[in-house]
């Protein structure tokens, strides 16, 4: 190479600014790891928010559906066995227990490490 194109180079090169250490690419790697983790983070509360929302609707549908159910029988207006109507009638409060504690538990965790 000769000494016009190296004396090119070396120009460019300073004003292009100054060099890249290590330091720099430890810390360009730390920085890009915290805007990924709260990417990240910022994703899982949109999903979190969607699921627990539509677990709400389809849990409270569910209450109206057993309440309506409660209330014809109750007024006469349709007629199903007894154990029919209790086995129904629990089976849906445990459903809804059941995933009202998987809710609160898994999509809202109190341990934020994970």
């Amino acid at each position: 190479m000769d000494l016009e194109s190296d004396s090119l180079i070396r120009r460019h090169i300073s004003s292009i600014g100054a060099p890249v250490t290590s330091e720099d690419i430890d810390s360009y790697e730390r920085l890009s790891r915290i805007q990924a983790r709260e990417h990240g983070e910022r994703s899982d509360q949109k999903l979190r928010l969607i699921y627990g929302g539509a677990l709400l609707v389809l849990l409270t549908s569910q209450i109206i559906a057993v309440t309506v159910f409660s209330f014809l029988m109750g007024f006469g207006l349709i007629n199903v066995d007894r154990w029919v109507t209790t086995t129904f009638i629990g089976g849906t409060l445990g459903e809804v227990s059941a995933m009202a504690f998987l809710v609160v538990r898994y999509l809202f965790p109190t341990d934020r490490s994970n």
